[in-house]
């Protein structure tokens, strides 16, 4: 089994020898076991003289000719199996290559290959034509895509992998497909574990474009092979990580954002991306989980809640709804200060301080009041017209009152909140409004955000005239 052929989405036990130098002395038979759904990479072994606790930077194995495992942070645990003790040494992630790798920390590329699992579901350029006349198939190369994205000095290469496989026995049946991929190439060299980052980085924006979970499937270096005779050629090394399987609860049929509305502005919008990642990255991977349905219902609230506070902080000023009437009378009632019991004073400076902090009620207030109105209109939450200064101000009460009372578990009985079916619709529409103003920072239009709001099924039960 050659390991550089298996993907991080699969599932196999292997056989090989293991050893903690990379010469392979005192050697020790082995099986590497890999689970993407259990989210497992370990080596066990019949006992060894290994102390469990005992850790590695590096820990090696043999699998087959021309392919040696280089296992990373590796630490020892003990299991036991009817009358036989094994030892198992867990590792968080793997590079298979022609040879092992001494210094991980050390081992750097500038180029890397990698593809997603749904990426034909959105970047789905077939290679294979057909004519009606004979029906015969033929390979024609496709007009692909690239993308310089200088904000982390790189270019991104759209690739496509044809294959041809034999079905049935003899020639009965040929089956033809392909695997679109993108070449990732940097301007200076990065660790493995830092270009895996710039491509984790890069599936959470295409999450959001496609609507569905996306786990990484490949990631391939660059390097150099050796057949039996000696003779040296280019080949690739792959890079396995654990990674949590991710499913979608939700179907989303189609793509929000298709491929063909966002490729010809992509550059644009991976640049804005990753020059905002940072402040927008909580807001992003808490939508990852949101929009396909994979979190509780009181945490989807708070995340919501939690998603519009750090969009308004980062990218609105705060002190905006503070006018110049407040502002006078501040001044006013603090040079009147002398005259002022010095404890009284101290209450009501606190007091005016709070009028000019943000909270949850002003920032979904004027992050509403930012949306368009063609958006507007379609939000559809009953009791609450959120096209009206009331409407949007009785949502933002009770979103700040609810957020309070979930949080800190208020008693107070008078203070109206969200019931709890109730906040599957609210924490959808607050996640709306943030989608709207991250897609605005990231470079789209109007238009194209409205539109892929209207097609993500998340949305279907608060939204009208679709």
């Amino acid at each position: 089994m050659k390991l550089t052929n298996r993907l991080l989405t699969d599932e196999f036990t292997v056989g090989g020898v293991w050893s903690s130098t990379m010469d392979f002395k005192d050697s020790i038979p082995g099986s590497l076991t890999y689970s993407y759904s259990n989210n497992q990479l370990y080596v066990e072994f019949v006992h060894t003289d290994f102390d469990v606790g005992e850790m590695f930077e590096t820990f090696y194995g043999l699998v087959n000719r021309t392919e040696i495992v280089t296992l990373i942070n590796a630490s020892i645990t003990n299991t036991k199996g009817n009358n036989v003790q094994y030892t198992k040494i867990v590792a968080d992630s793997m590079i298979i290559d022609s040879k092992p790798i001494s210094n991980v920390g050390n081992f750097s590329h500038r180029e890397i290959n990698f593809t997603y699992t749904n990426m034909g579901d959105w970047f789905g350029i077939n290679p294979w034509n057909h004519t009606r006349e004979n029906r015969s198939y033929y390979y024609e190369e496709p007009l692909l895509k690239q993308y310089k994205i200088e904000s982390i000095g790189g270019l991104l290469e759209e690739k496509i992998a044809s294959t041809e496989k034999l079905n049935g026995l003899g020639m009965q049946e040929i089956k033809l497909s392909y695997v679109p991929y993108y070449k990732l190439t940097l301007n200076q060299d990065k660790t493995i574990e830092e270009l895996h980052e710039v491509v984790y980085k890069i599936s959470l924006l295409f999450n959001l474009f496609l609507g569905k979970k996306l786990n990484i499937q490949f990631l391939d270096f660059p390097s150099e092979k050796e057949d039996l005779a000696g003779n040296k050629f280019k080949g690739t090394g792959r890079f396995y990580i654990r990674q949590q399987r991710e499913v979608s609860k939700i179907n989303q049929p189609f793509p929000p954002y298709p491929y063909g509305t966002i490729a010809n502005e992509l550059e644009g919008y991976l640049n804005q991306f990753f020059i905002n990642f940072k402040r927008i990255k909580v807001i992003i991977q808490n939508f990852s989980v949101s929009f396909t349905g994979g979190n509780y219902v009181e945490n989807s609230f708070l995340d919501a809640c939690l998603n519009l506070e750090v969009l308004h902080r980062e990218f609105w000023d705060e002190q905006k709804e503070v006018n110049d009437e407040l502002v006078k009378a501040t001044e006013l009632i603090r040079n009147l200060s002398f005259q002022i019991e010095k404890s009284i004073m101290e209450k009501i400076t606190s007091s005016i301080d709070s009028l000019s902090k943000p909270t949850l009620r002003k920032r979904i207030l004027e992050l509403l009041r930012d949306l368009p109105q063609a958006l507007l209109k379609k939000i559809d939450l009953e009791g609450y017209n959120l096209n009206t200064g009331k409407g949007r101000s009785d949502f933002a009460i009770m979103c700040s009152n609810t957020r309070n009372h979930v949080t800190h578990g208020s008693s107070d009985d008078k203070m109206k909140t969200f019931s709890l079916l109730e906040l599957i619709k609210v924490a959808k529409v607050l996640n709306m409004i943030s989608e709207y103003h991250v897609m605005k920072i990231i470079g789209l239009e109007d238009k194209d955000i409205i539109d892929a709001i209207s097609y993500r099924y998340y949305y279907k039960n608060v939204l009208t005239n679709l």
